[in-house]
């Protein structure tokens, strides 16, 4: 079984280690991959993208040409998953446990 993490991201890439880090040490014994969109963020934010993708081989960016907003995101973000489960996320979402999850203040 595959899970397919999946969640929209416009201007908060500071708040996606967290996200990223909870999702690896919960489920560091399934397989899984992340896909996070970029809702078109500014040139700044999109500059923090690149160290994401160097310490996370499961991560996977897709870039909107222009702000599309959190429902195009979502579903051309999970077009592109290859799960059999599909877990929607956002930057300050973090997972206490495989099967539960808190939502964090950002």
């Amino acid at each position: 079984m595959l899970f397919s993490f999946v969640g929209p991201i416009r201007n908060e890439w500071d708040l996606v280690a967290g996200l990223l880090k909870s999702i690896q040490d919960k489920y560091k014994p399934f397989r899984y991959e992340i896909i996070l969109v970029d809702d078109f963020s500014s040139s700044r934010e999109k500059t923090k993208i690149v160290k994401y993708l160097n310490q996370n081989t499961k991560l996977r960016i897709i870039y909107n040409s222009s702000h599309k907003g959190v429902n195009f995101s979502m579903n051309y973000g999970v077009k592109s998953a290859k799960g059999d489960v599909i877990i929607p996320v956002d930057s300050g979402l973090r997972f206490t446990s495989q099967w539960y999850f808190i939502v964090t203040g950002k």
